[in-house]
């Protein structure tokens, strides 16, 4: 009879225990996104994949966080050739030659983000809205592969024209913060989707050669901010 009493004492509170447990989603999300806003990378196409979590405060409301990878897909482009052109010197001369210059680029970006916010159910419906805050870790690389052509004022001899050509690949990392605001719903017990708009700072790095401005070959940065529309579907564990 004791041992009997016991056993139904344990079940009691197992029960007790896993009710005050406190509910903890883990779940796995991947998607694609789009630059709402002027990209240095040429192309609107994003895609990340991510860990996410959330801690129910009640029926209704959560604690979400999530990290997450970000690729922003980079085209070729070609760079506008200056007004004019500068000899080492730094006095200018005539234009870069169109005909005989290029100055191609490409400028992949990439890295992690951290995302910490608040989701709350939208009424008796499967939705529920999310906001929050977010920093992202960005690599943004400048592959820059040129030749530039250009000569003094008023020459005609071919001995006094010259050309500058480059090879460079530079990259620079930063970390900046950021928001987010978006949609969340269950297709059912396991399966999510996502929309989320959000802002992703990092600073952009940019060969400059030499015909550019008359001062030796440097890079420059420039602290920039995407707007990003994203569309995820996930399962949690």
């Amino acid at each position: 009879m004791g041992f009997k009493h016991a056993r139904y004492l344990c079940f009691g509170l197992g029960l007790t225990l896993s009710a005050a447990a406190p509910a903890i989603d883990l779940g796995l999300k991947m998607g694609a996104g789009f630059n709402a806003t002027e990209a240095a990378q040429h192309s609107n196409l994003s895609l990340h994949v991510g860990l996410t979590g959330s801690y129910k405060l009640s029926e209704k409301s959560s604690i979400i966080g999530e990290l997450t990878y970000r690729y922003f897909r980079a085209d070729d482009w070609e760079r506008p050739l200056p007004a004019f052109a500068y000899a080492p010197d730094g006095t200018a001369t005539y234009a870069p030659t169109p005909m005989e210059s290029i100055d191609t680029r490409q400028n992949p970006l990439e890295g992690l983000g951290l995302h910490l916010g608040y989701r709350r159910a939208i009424g008796a419906s499967n939705w529920s809205w999310q906001a929050g805050v977010n920093l992202h870790y960005m690599k943004s690389t400048d592959q820059a592969i040129g030749d530039v052509s250009w000569s003094a004022p008023y020459s005609t001899n071919p001995a006094t024209w010259n050309h500058e050509g480059f090879s460079k690949l530079n990259s620079t990392s930063s970390i900046k913060p950021g928001v987010f605001v978006g949609l969340h719903s269950f297709l059912n017990e396991d399966v999510f989707v996502e929309v989320n708009a959000l802002t992703v700072g990092y600073s952009q790095i940019t060969y400059v050669p030499m015909v550019y401005t008359g001062k030796p070959a440097h890079t420059e940065t420039a602290d920039k901010n995407k707007l990003v529309l994203e569309m995820s579907m996930g399962f949690r564990f």
